[in-house]
């Protein structure tokens, strides 16, 4: 069977949050689209929404009014069970906090969504040693986070987000505390699992190199979502 990968999408979103100062409209009426294999960039201020975007395409948020889609499956007449199976199964989340588990070696925190998703022990340890000598990792694989530079424990998110081949990866600012050389080398690891088999890559970032790169560029102000065309103008 050939692997089409997923659409994602967002149907007149809205989110709102209330606080001390009254409801706060941070998205509001939002058309969205994200095919199998699409490779979006979303930008904008601080504060301006964008991880509450990614939030929500991943199912880790709840839109205030409208519907966020998988594959046409309506996020919001899941259970959390059914939200959490999908998160696990299909999606893999990068942070720019890393998230790795300090008291677990490289190798054991690139196992942890291989045993979630139930593949056989001798299995999923051919895949972690295969995808960190795929990334020139080998040597790290008995470390603790601890021992590893922000750059190495960074490509270690990335490598656990695509270990067990979601369909798609929700990077929120991946490359936000690194230095140039190792954002780079951060955006390959990404980049090389984007596009193969219909796997979708959608980032939030403030990087203009980023930005050059993806297929797609958009950008949120004041609560809408704007497209950007190559001359950085949006439409």
């Amino acid at each position: 069977m050939t692997r089409r990968g997923v659409d994602l999408a967002l149907r007149a979103v809205s989110k709102r949050y209330s606080g001390g100062a009254g409801t706060g409209i941070v998205l509001d009426d939002i058309d969205l689209r994200v095919s199998a294999g699409d490779y979006v960039v979303v930008i904008g201020r601080s504060g301006s929404g964008k991880s509450t975007l990614l939030n929500l395409l991943g199912g880790l948020d709840r839109p205030s009014s409208g519907a966020v889609l998988v594959d046409e499956r309506n996020l919001g007449a899941m259970s959390e069970r059914e939200l959490a199976t999908l998160r696990r199964c299909q999606i893999g989340f990068v942070f720019q906090a890393f998230n790795l588990i300090p008291t677990l070696t490289v190798e054991e925190n690139l196992l942890v969504p291989l045993q979630l998703n139930g593949v056989d022990r001798r299995a999923a340890s051919a895949r972690v040693g295969r995808v960190l000598h795929d990334a020139g990792m080998a040597g790290l694989q008995a470390r603790f986070p601890e021992e590893l530079s922000g750059g190495e424990q960074q490509r270690v998110a990335v490598l656990r987000a695509i270990v067990h081949e979601p369909d798609v990866v929700i990077a929120d600012e991946p490359t936000g505390n690194l230095d140039l050389a190792t954002a780079r080398q951060t955006l390959e690891l990404l980049e090389s699992f984007a596009g193969k088999a219909d796997r979708s890559l959608v980032m939030a970032t403030h990087s203009q190199e980023v930005m050059g790169r993806a297929r797609r560029v958009l950008e949120i102000r004041a609560g809408r979502l704007y497209e950007v065309d190559t001359r950085g103008q949006s439409r």
